[in-house]
């Protein structure tokens, strides 16, 4: 694992780079932005290896593979444009037509990556989410203004 050692006073300051084993930390804390991919999933194998060596990992390994920080989102729905999560580019297509404009989302893609903003009906722009994911599910969202993502 490379480090970099940070002072805190007076204010805050970056030392140089260090290669370090997991051991040597009392606690880690792992953020990174999707995707969601092999490096990823890598990296929660080695934190909990780090785990079973005493290191003390904040954000549980097992927690950081089950949770998808789009879908978990949905547990307040109530306070968000209605929302799709499907993968049949039909339903996907029948959303768009009932709602408006739309932003298709890859699921496991971070943020900025991978969306389509989809208007009017399902013919406009081409075809709504075709070929896009690969049948991997989508998430698709009504109601986002011009300028980006619906954020509260």
């Amino acid at each position: 694992m490379s480090a970099t050692p940070v002072t805190c006073q007076p204010w805050y300051g970056l030392g140089e780079p260090q290669r370090l084993p997991l051991e040597a930390f009392a606690h880690v804390w792992m953020r990174k932005d999707p995707p969601v991919d092999e490096a990823y999933l890598y990296a929660t194998h080695l934190l909990e290896l780090a785990e079973r060596h005493g290191v003390t990992v904040i954000n549980r390994p097992a927690a950081l593979r089950a949770w998808n920080e789009k879908l978990s989102s949905l547990r307040w729905s109530h306070l968000m444009a209605p929302t799709l999560v499907a993968s049949r580019v039909a339903e996907l297509a029948a959303f768009t037509a009932e709602h408006g404009e739309v932003v298709l989302k890859p699921l496991g893609a971070g943020p900025a990556r991978g969306g389509v903003r989809r208007g009017g009906h399902a013919g406009s722009g081409g075809p709504v989410g075709a070929g896009h994911w690969h049948g991997k599910p989508a998430g698709d969202g009504a109601g986002v203004p011009a300028g980006g993502e619906r954020r509260r």
